[in-house]
């Protein structure tokens, strides 16, 4: 491995593998932005929100009969300015478990506790790692 491949990427690297996104009414205005920017209009105190991705927003390299298998991807917006929005990815699971923050407070609350599971559910990546990937990709981690 060179050094390159050590070194963590900004959250805009990579392309469609990119981590992150901003959108903007000129640039990714499809059906995402237009639900945010619904929610922030419809919300306008509130300046984050935890959702579940969009079909095909994020995973957009992964064939379509292993995306239907792996866990749904939910993120994190942050409303920067009137219709640019923040997009990360934040965490992976079928099962909700929690329910939708009713203010910014709950949503740091719901985004904090993603970041102390590793930012997936454990035994549902494993069950996906053991039919589709030939390493141990999925380890458990702890922030």
């Amino acid at each position: 491995m060179n050094i390159i491949e050590r070194i963590m990427p900004p959250v805009f690297v990579g392309g469609p593998l990119s981590s992150g996104r901003v959108d903007t009414p000129d640039r990714n205005a499809g059906i995402p932005h237009f639900g945010d920017s619904t929610f922030f209009r419809m919300n306008p105190k509130r300046k984050t929100a935890v959702r579940a991705a969009y079909p095909q927003e994020f995973d957009q390299l992964v064939p379509a009969e292993v995306r239907a298998e792996l866990p749904k991807m939910h993120v994190l917006v942050t409303k920067l300015s009137e219709g640019v929005h923040l997009v990360l990815p934040v965490y992976r699971t079928n099962r909700p478990f929690w329910t939708e923050p009713k203010s910014d407070a709950e949503a740091a609350v719901t985004v904090e506790a993603m970041a102390r599971m590793g930012g997936w559910d454990l035994a549902e990546m494993q069950a996906f790692a053991a039919k589709y990937c030939t390493d141990d990709l999925v380890s458990p981690t702890v922030h």
